[in-house]
C-alpha cells in the first residue's frame, strides 16, 4: 500500500469531492494523526468520516432516546481526539436528530422522550462531597479529573489506586466542595448534582453539541435554587404543593422540588430544552410536567393561569436579571395573594428567585410584590473566601417575595 501511495500521489484540487475522498482512503486514516496525504485532503476525508459516525451515533435521538444519543456522540468525539471536525459534525447530527424528533409533533416527541428515559430511572445517593482539589500537590482540578472528555466517569488516572476519593464525591456539584466555581460547565454533556437530601442527580446538558446555549446547561442561579429547594429546612414543606418554575432550563430546581414531593410544572420556551428537561426528570424519577411558555404571549399567560393557582413560583436569573415590567407583571398574575391564618413555617404562597447578589433590591411599588427574605449562597457552600475577607459572601442569593394585594 505504501508503494501505491508513492506511485500515485494524491492530486490537488479541483477534483470532485467524492473522487478526493475515494483517493484519500489509501492515504488517510479515520482519526486525527493518521494521515500521510496533504492536510487539506485528509481534513476532507476525516470530516466526512466524522459526519457519518456522528449521524449514526445521533440516530437514537430521532426516537426519543436522547441519553443514548448523547453518550454515543461523546464517544465519537473522544475517539476522534476531540477534533474540531468531530465536534462540529456531532453537533450538527445532534441538532438535526432533535429537529427530526420535534418535527413529528412536540407532544409526541415529549412522550417518546419520557417513555424512553423512564426505563433509565435511577436512585442515586451521594454519601459525601469532598474538597478534592485543595492544595493538591499534583495540580489536579475538576477539569483535569472530571470532564466528560475523559469519559462519563472522569479521568481514570486521577482515581487510580485511591489517589483521590470516588469520582462522585470529587466531581459532583454539591455543597461541601468548591466545584460550583466550574458552573456553567459549558462543554459537558452530563453532570452530577448532589442535593442536601443526599440524592445524586444525573443531569444531561447539550454541552459541546450546542455550544453556549443558555437554556441547556446548568447555571449558578439554577444550582443554588436546587440546593435551596432540597434543603432540610425546605424539603419537607413541598409535599403536595403546586410549584411552577419559569425559565426552567435543564430542570435542576424543578427536579429538586419534585423529589421532595411537590407537583411541578417546568416552563421554558425552546422545545429542545424542554425535551432535555423531560429526559432529566424521567432519568431521576421525578414527576415534573413540562410546558412551553413564551414570556410575551398573552395566550400562554392565560393558559398558565388556568393551571394555577401555584403555591410557589421558582426562577433563576430570569430575563438575564433585567427586571423588566413584563417579568413583574407575570410574577404578580401567576402568584396567588398571601393566605391568612397559615400554619407557622408554611409561608405559602411565595416566589423564590435566584440571581446575582444585590441584583434585586426593592420591587417597584406598582408590582404588588414585596421582599420577605434573602438566603445567601454561602449557606450552601457558595462563599468566596478564596477572594479574601472582603469578598467572602456568595455571588448569588435566593430572594423570597410575596404578593401583597
Amino acid at each position: 500500500q505504501s508503494s501505491m501511495r508513492a506511485a500515485w500521489p494524491l492530486p490537488a484540487w479541483p477534483l470532485p469531492a467524492l473522487l478526493q475522498l475515494f483517493l484519500a482512503r489509501n492515504a488517510c486514516g479515520d482519526l486525527p494523526g493518521t494521515c500521510s496525504a496533504s492536510s487539506e485532503t485528509c481534513e476532507l476525508f476525516q470530516g466526512a468520516s466524522a459526519a457519518s459516525d456522528c449521524r449514526n451515533a445521533a440516530s437514537p435521538a430521532r426516537l426519543g432516546e436522547l441519553t443514548r444519543a448523547r453518550r454515543g456522540l461523546l464517544e465519537v468525539y473522544r475517539q476522534r481526539e476531540l477534533s474540531g471536525a468531530a465536534k462540529s459534525e456531532c453537533g450538527k447530527a445532534w441538532r438535526s436528530a432533535l429537529d427530526h424528533l420535534i418535527g413529528k409533533g412536540f407532544e409526541a416527541a415529549l412522550e417518546a422522550v419520557q417513555r424512553s428515559h423512564m426505563k433509565e430511572a435511577q436512585d442515586g445517593y451521594l454519601t459525601g462531597s469532598a474538597r478534592c482539589w485543595d492544595d493538591d500537590a499534583e495540580g489536579r482540578n475538576w477539569n483535569l479529573c472530571c470532564s466528560n472528555v475523559y469519559g462519563l466517569e472522569g479521568n481514570p488516572l486521577c482515581f487510580a489506586n485511591g489517589a483521590l476519593p470516588s469520582f462522585e464525591s470529587c466531581c459532583a456539584f454539591a455543597a461541601g466542595s468548591d466545584n460550583f466555581l466550574v458552573i456553567p460547565a459549558l462543554l459537558e454533556v452530563e453532570i452530577l448534582l448532589g442535593l442536601p437530601t443526599g440524592q445524586l442527580l444525573v443531569l444531561a446538558q447539550e454541552g459541546f453539541l450546542r455550544p453556549f446555549e443558555v437554556s441547556t446547561v446548568l447555571w449558578p442561579g439554577g444550582y443554588l435554587l436546587a440546593q435551596w429547594a432540597a434543603s432540610q429546612e425546605r424539603c419537607h414543606l413541598w409535599r403536595g404543593r403546586r410549584v411552577l418554575e419559569l425559565g426552567a432550563g435543564i430542570g435542576a430546581a424543578s427536579i429538586a422540588a419534585a423529589s421532595c414531593g411537590a407537583s411541578v410544572i417546568a416552563a421554558d420556551l425552546p422545545q429542545h430544552s424542554l425535551l432535555l428537561l423531560a429526559a432529566n426528570a424521567a432519568m431521576n424519577g421525578a414527576n415534573v410536567s413540562t410546558r412551553r411558555f413564551d414570556w410575551n404571549s398573552e395566550v400562554d399567560e392565560e393558559a398558565m393561569l388556568q393551571l394555577g393557582p401555584f403555591d410557589c413560583i421558582l426562577g433563576a436569573s430570569l430575563f438575564y436579571e433585567k427586571w423588566y415590567p413584563r417579568l413583574w407583571h407575570l410574577l404578580h398574575r401567576l402568584s396567588a395573594p398571601a393566605a391568612q391564618g397559615q400554619q407557622p413555617g408554611m409561608e405559602l404562597p411565595f416566589i423564590a428567585l435566584a440571581h446575582t447578589t444585590g441584583s434585586l433590591q426593592v420591587p417597584p411599588p406598582e408590582t404588588g410584590l414585596r421582599i420577605e427574605g434573602r438566603v445567601h449562597g454561602e449557606a450552601f457552600g457558595m462563599g468566596r473566601a478564596d477572594r479574601g475577607d472582603a469578598f467572602a459572601d456568595s455571588d448569588f442569593e435566593v430572594v423570597i417575595l410575596r404578593r401583597i394585594d
